[in-house]
């Protein structure tokens, strides 16, 4: 989570970062947020999110495009060079 971090610090006018969480996770999100003064934005999940986008592991990555449609999916998640990498695929760079 600290490359999820860093790059909502370091590349917020390219993208966005929406980490969600289900409900069960909420309490320990918050103080892991806190502990670690992460910056990024957390949603609670009360199961929309999850169906919508079929998520079965946790992380997941997905990666929107501008039109909000899905053009990426990463079992995982990745690291702040990967997310840097795969934003500048999309912007075609």
């Amino acid at each position: 989570m600290p490359d999820l971090d860093r790059f909502y610090r370091e590349a917020a006018a390219k993208a966005a970062i929406l980490a969600v969480v289900p409900p069960s996770s909420e309490s320990g999100m918050r103080d892991l947020m806190k502990a670690q003064n992460y910056s990024f934005t957390v949603m609670v999940d009360k199961g929309a999110v999850g169906s919508a986008y079929n998520v079965r592991y946790v992380p997941d990555l997905f990666v929107i495009d501008g039109q909000g449609k899905l053009v990426n999916t990463i079992v995982g998640g990745a690291d702040f060079t990967k997310l840097n990498q795969l934003v500048d695929d999309l912007a075609g760079g």
